[in-house]
C-alpha cells in the first residue's frame, strides 16, 4: 500500500468517527478553522488534533491537582473519562468545542493550557477549569485576554523556534496557501525579535529549513547583511559537511484539517475548488458518506437519532396532553344522576 493511500484510509477513518462522535454543527465549523489554527495542527484531522488536546489538557489538570489540591489526588486525577471518544456525549463535545476556540484563536494547545490552568490558580479556583471554562468566560472576561496578550510573546516565540514541520521545509515547498502564509508568520517573527540576523536566519533557513534564503535575506537591514551572509556561509559549510537527509512527502501529507468531512465541505467555496486536493477530497467525503449510509441509512447517525429522540419526547408529551385534556373533560361534564334532578 502506498503512503498515500494509507494516509486516505486514516482520515476516511477518521471521518467515520467524527461524524459518530459530533453533530454536524460542530463538523461545518471545520473547515473555518483549518485556515485560523496554530500552524503545528494545519495537517491534522480534526478527531486527531481534538485527541492531542485532551491529551495535554490531562496532564495539566494533573499539575493543577498536584499544585492545588493534593500530590496523592494527582495520580488519579483525569479530568476527562477514560473513554471519552467510545461515544457520544456531552464532555466530548465541551473538549471539541474547546479545541476549536483554541483554533479560532491560533493558539498552541500546550500554551492555552499552560496559561489558562495558571489564570485559574492565581484566582484561587480550587476546582481545575473544564475545558470549556479555559477561556474568557464569566467574570473574566476581560482579564483573561488581555493577561493573555502580556503573557504569551516569549512563549509564542520560543514555540516558533521549537517547531519543525516537514510540510514547511523547503524541499516539500509547493506555493501552497498555508506555506506562503507561515513564510510571512516566520517573517515578520524574525523581524519583531532582537538580536543578529546571521543567527536568526540560519535557524529558520538552514536548521529548520522554514525559509529560503533568498527570500529571508531581503529582510536584512543593508549594513548588516554583509556579517549576516558571512554567518550563514560558515553554518552552510559545516550542515554540509555533517550531511543532512531530506524528506519528501507524498501528497497527502498537505492535506489541510477539514479533508474529506462531508459536513465541513458542503457548499465548498472557490478556496475548495482551488484546492490542489480537492478531487482526493471528494473521493474521502464520498468513502465517509457511501459507509454511513451503508451502516446507519444516514449521513449523520447521531442528528438523526437525536431527532428521532425528539419526535418521541414530542409525541410522548402530546399524548399526555391529550390524556390530561380527556381527563378534564369527564370531570367538567353533568353526571348522569345530576341530569334527572
Amino acid at each position: 500500500m502506498t503512503e498515500d493511500r494509507l494516509l486516505f484510509e486514516n482520515r476516511v477513518r477518521d471521518g467515520i468517527t467524527a461524524l459518530r462522535l459530533v453533530m454536524p454543527d460542530v463538523l461545518s465549523r471545520e473547515r473555518e478553522r483549518a485556515h485560523t489554527k496554530w500552524y503545528e495542527y494545519r495537517f491534522m484531522s480534526p478527531l486527531e488534533a481534538t485527541k492531542l488536546f485532551a491529551d495535554l489538557y490531562r496532564t495539566a489538570f494533573k499539575r493543577y491537582v498536584r499544585t492545588h489540591r493534593d500530590v496523592g489526588d494527582a495520580e488519579a486525577a483525569n479530568g476527562l473519562g477514560t473513554r471519552i471518544f467510545g461515544e457520544a456525549h456531552g464532555s466530548l463535545t465541551e473538549l471539541w468545542n474547546a479545541r476549536q476556540r483554541a483554533d479560532e484563536l491560533g493558539l498552541p494547545y500546550n500554551l492555552l493550557m499552560d496559561f489558562s490552568f495558571d489564570f485559574a490558580g492565581r484566582r484561587k479556583r480550587k476546582r481545575a477549569p473544564r475545558p470549556g471554562q479555559l477561556f474568557d468566560s464569566g467574570d473574566a472576561e476581560i482579564a483573561w485576554p488581555l493577561s493573555l496578550e502580556k503573557w504569551i510573546v516569549d512563549p509564542l516565540y520560543l514555540e516558533v523556534q521549537r517547531l519543525s514541520m516537514p510540510q514547511y521545509r523547503n524541499e516539500n515547498y509547493r506555493s501552497l496557501p498555508v506555506q506562503m502564509e507561515f513564510h510571512d508568520y516566520i517573517l515578520e517573527s524574525i523581524e519583531e525579535r532582537g538580536g543578529a540576523w546571521g543567527p536568526k536566519l540560519a535557524h529558520h533557513c538552514l536548521t529548520r529549513r522554514h525559509l529560503p534564503l533568498s527570500k529571508a535575506i531581503k529582510i536584512v537591514p543593508k549594513g548588516a547583511r554583509e556579517y549576516a551572509v558571512r554567518h550563514l556561509r560558515g553554518e552552510l559549510e559545516l550542515i554540509t559537511e555533517q550531511g543532512r537527509d531530506t524528506e519528501r512527502l507524498p501528497d497527502l501529507s498537505f492535506a489541510p484539517a477539514c479533508f474529506g468531512l462531508p459536513f465541513a465541505v458542503q457548499g465548498a467555496s472557490l478556496e475548495c475548488l482551488a484546492c490542489p486536493l480537492a478531487s482526493s477530497c471528494s473521493q474521502a467525503v464520498r468513502a465517509v458518506s457511501e459507509h454511513m449510509h451503508d451502516r446507519h441509512g444516514v449521513l449523520s447517525s447521531l442528528e438523526h437519532g437525536r431527532k428521532m429522540n425528539t419526535r418521541e419526547k414530542t409525541k410522548l408529551r402530546v399524548r399526555n396532553h391529550r390524556k390530561r385534556k380527556k381527563g378534564l373533560l369527564a370531570e367538567a361534564s353533568p353526571q348522569p344522576e345530576m341530569l334527572s334532578m
